[in-house]
């Protein structure tokens, strides 16, 4: 396995980095994809990488890797607190020496705490990436636990960390304002154009799903969560659909705890139930079939930071409506979507607007495709997150 050296500031350094998260299961969605094409990318560059995380939804895959992750079973334990499990906190404590820096991925979960003292007891610097855990919804949401755990232990171990590691501006903002005094870089994700290269013919999605023949698609891609605000989504549609019978909502992804069926709900108590299609998750070539054959993303987050989903959209020339608490205000400044408040009515006459307007969608989706290709793949973010390793690691000298 190659070990980097990398030049800063006229000091060699030789990169091998930990990476800790708390799961890998594909059904965990965007941040799981997301974490993939990071350390995939961080090979291209020569960074040498372990990774650490539990089985906390199954077994992580890791498809055509050049390392090994290793992987803890829950214990008992993790019902009380998220990803504990025996043995990880010693695999840690024994590894830790052997590399120069931990990149903490997600916070409040045990394998976070055991790698943050594992990487004190070592000395070595570490990274964490909130990854949206500290915007003001997230810190509400089961609220009285995150103000004990706070307190406690998660204030203390952000402001020891080397560096935060924040994605959008917004979360510098929230990190500030919580009173965390460690250094921040902003460094956005990336993505893989590669992957996107492609992509089916818009027809391919109507022979998967017949019903959606002669329609047009508002599309809905993420895990069925409180956190992705799809009950105002079904509020917004139900305003679009009950006055029009050209448009279907397509919602794609995994329903892990149930949420779906309050979704249902909603979309039933509006009348556009029969107008909705929930086809699980999708992967692979039926997933693309998915962006390519739909006519825009929605994205009603509560919070979220650079997702993964608006850049496959762009990236596939798909125009985009999304939440001002998506943190991605590019999306408006390069014209390559709606940026709304989280009110249906709001996203409702959004979604109008573009589906009156295929001139319009057609130029939102260059516009998207240009702001990812010019700034936002893997090649031109990922050097900045290893110069951001180094200076960490010669900080720590």
């Amino acid at each position: 396995m190659r070990r980097a050296d990398f030049t800063h500031s006229e000091i060699r350094v030789t990169l091998r980095v930990l990476h800790v998260t708390l799961q890998l299961a594909p059904e965990s969605g965007g941040t799981t994809e997301m974490f993939y094409g990071l350390v995939r990318s961080l090979g291209d560059k020569g960074v040498e990488s372990g990774v650490v995380t539990t089985t906390a939804r199954g077994k992580p895959s890791t498809p055509d890797w050049p390392l090994t992750v290793q992987a803890f079973g829950e214990s008992p334990l993790s019902l009380a607190w998220t990803g504990h499990a025996r043995g990880i906190a010693r695999f840690l404590d024994e590894e830790a020496p052997h590399y120069d820096l931990i990149h903490i991925h997600q916070l409040w979960h045990y394998p976070h705490f055991a790698a943050s003292l594992a990487a004190q007891r070592a000395s070595k610097p570490y990274i964490v990436s909130p990854v949206g855990a500290l915007s003001p919804w997230a810190m509400s949401y089961r609220a009285w636990k995150k103000r004990l755990y706070w307190q406690v232990i998660q204030k203390s171990t952000l402001n020891k960390a080397a560096a935060l590691h924040a994605t959008a501006e917004d979360e510098v903002a929230f990190a500030r304002r919580l009173g965390l005094t460690s250094p921040i870089s902003l460094i956005p994700n990336g993505i893989d154009p590669a992957q996107f290269a492609n992509l089916p013919p818009r027809a391919r999605l109507r022979e998967l799903y017949p019903e959606l023949e002669g329609k047009q698609i508002v599309l809905f891609l993420g895990r069925l969560h409180p956190i992705k605000g799809l009950d105002l989504l079904a509020r917004a549609f139900g305003g679009v659909a009950r006055a029009r019978d050209d448009v279907r909502l397509l919602v794609v992804g995994p329903d892990t705890i149930g949420y779906g069926q309050h979704v249902r709900a909603v979309l039933e108590a509006e009348g556009v139930l029969s107008k909705t299609l929930f086809t699980g998750m999708l992967t692979g070539p039926d997933k693309l079939a998915a962006l390519a054959g739909s006519d825009m993303l929605a994205l009603s987050s509560h919070s979220e930071v650079r997702s993964l989903v608006a850049l496959e959209a762009m990236v596939c020339q798909l125009p985009v409506i999304l939440t001002r608490q998506c943190s991605f205000p590019e999306v408006t400044r390069y014209g390559a979507g709606l940026e709304v408040d989280p009110d249906p009515k709001e996203f409702a006459s959004a979604m109008e607007s573009l589906l009156d307007d295929p001139e319009r969608r057609r130029t939102m989706g260059g516009n998207g495709m240009r702001l990812v290709l010019e700034h936002l793949t893997w090649d031109h973010v990922v050097g900045e997150l290893v110069d951001l390793y180094a200076r960490a690691v010669e900080s720590s000298k």
